[in-house]
């Protein structure tokens, strides 16, 4: 729903977006969390907001997918502005309250590569063409705050508390290599994070991690005025 509001917004504004993701129409895969939006429906979601929007299916573990996705986006685009990583999908792997040892290793390492290898691997490919002209923006999505990031979850478990505080950690390092690179280098890093009430994903609640009983999305969410907007700038 986050990054789907966020599209909408961005069509809003006139944006071309560019959905990506597993969850087609095509029916190739899906997440694995099996909800039921699909790429083509925010595609048109933000169309009727204004813009412009392409579905391209996309598994952000798959090196050659993005690879691809980049090259394509420069081909047919020749430049990337804003970059939104609202990946992961492995809440339901989750299994809060336990330790690191009696956590399934299966599914937490499962975690681990939807929340952030898919992230390192979308930065990996697609800054290159985000740096070509200052200006650019990356927003990665989480679950809290800087200060709530930098404390210890003690609920979630292992798992999902090294993944969001790596997310937050990534801007952080991303910022220090774009200002190396270029001291005047215009790269502005955040992370967006939804209240508990907006996101529907407190630690406790119930439909969290059984898509069967969420509410499908079908009207795209309304602006993010509930959402903390933390800027990383290295020290």
């Amino acid at each position: 729903g986050r990054g789907r509001g966020l599209g909408c917004g961005l069509g809003e504004a006139g944006a071309t977006v560019i959905c990506t993701g597993r969850s087609s129409v095509s029916g190739a895969g899906g997440s694995d969390s099996h909800r039921p939006e699909t790429i083509e429906e925010t595609g048109e979601l933000i169309a009727a907001a204004g813009g412009t929007g392409a579905a391209l299916r996309v598994d952000h573990l798959r090196p050659d997918e993005v690879r691809d996705l980049a090259e394509r986006i420069d081909s047919e685009h020749g430049r990337l502005d804003i970059l939104v990583n609202d990946i992961f999908d492995g809440g339901k792997y989750g299994q809060f309250g336990t330790t690191v040892w009696e956590h399934d290793l299966s599914a937490g390492v499962r975690m681990l590569r939807l929340g952030i290898d898919t992230h390192a691997l979308t930065s990996h490919f697609a800054l290159p063409l985000l740096i070509r002209q200052p200006g650019g923006l990356v927003v990665e999505m989480t679950d809290g705050t800087a200060e709530c990031n930098a404390a210890c979850r003690h609920r979630e478990g292992f798992y999902y508390d090294l993944v969001k505080a790596a997310v937050q950690r990534a801007e952080l390092r991303r910022s220090r290599e774009a200002m190396k690179r270029d001291p005047l280098a215009d790269l502005l890093h955040g992370t967006i994070a939804a209240d508990e009430t907006v996101s529907g994903g407190a630690p406790g609640n119930r439909h969290r991690n059984d898509p069967r009983e969420q509410p499908r999305l079908s009207t795209p969410p309304t602006r993010p005025q509930s959402w903390r907007w933390s800027t990383m700038r290295p020290a």
